[in-house]
């Protein structure tokens, strides 16, 4: 029996098939391809998947954008609990003890806010996207949002004291 070979016009990977055979599956990317009797696919059916594939791509390039703004927002939420904490500090030492006390209580609230707030701002990934690409929300997520805001706490605690220990 005769093979013939063909690339995939999705992903260019090779694809055997019978002659005669009018559907052949990519094994790569899974496109269903027609084939004409000379061997050449439709090139309707060509631009369909073309189109497809698109489509598929601007959701995961939206997805991706909307993942990279979310991980944005939780670094700065991080830079601001690890600035705030230091200053309240800073505040309490060198100005007026006490000083620095609303700014714990507010740091205390978004302690326990944010993570939550943060954990419902994951945007929803669209079905194209792959389950290893996925950003979860749950409780895990919260958990871990809520270990990342104590460890900036405390490193904008550290910074403090040693710019303290600078200053003194």
């Amino acid at each position: 029996m005769e093979i013939m070979a063909m690339k995939c016009p999705n992903c260019s990977g090779d694809i055997n098939y019978a002659p005669g055979q009018r559907v052949v599956k990519c094994p790569y990317c899974d496109s269903t391809l027609n084939i004409d009797t000379a061997g050449v696919m439709a090139e309707a059916e060509l631009q369909r998947e073309r189109a497809q594939h698109a489509d598929i791509q601007v959701e995961r390039d939206n997805y991706l954008k909307k993942v990279k703004k979310w991980h944005l927002i939780k670094k700065i939420y991080y830079g601001v609990i690890a600035a705030a904490t230091g200053t309240a500090y800073l505040l309490d030492k060198f100005v007026r003890d006490g000083l620095g006390t609303p700014i714990v209580v507010v740091l205390l609230m978004s302690m326990v806010a944010c993570p939550i707030w943060l954990n419902g701002k994951v945007p929803d990934a669209p079905l194209s996207v792959e389950n290893g690409f996925k950003l979860k929300r749950g409780f895990g997520t919260t958990a871990k949002l809520f270990v990342m805001t104590l460890l900036s706490i405390l490193g904008g605690l550290l910074l403090a004291v040693i710019i303290e220990e600078i200053f003194e």
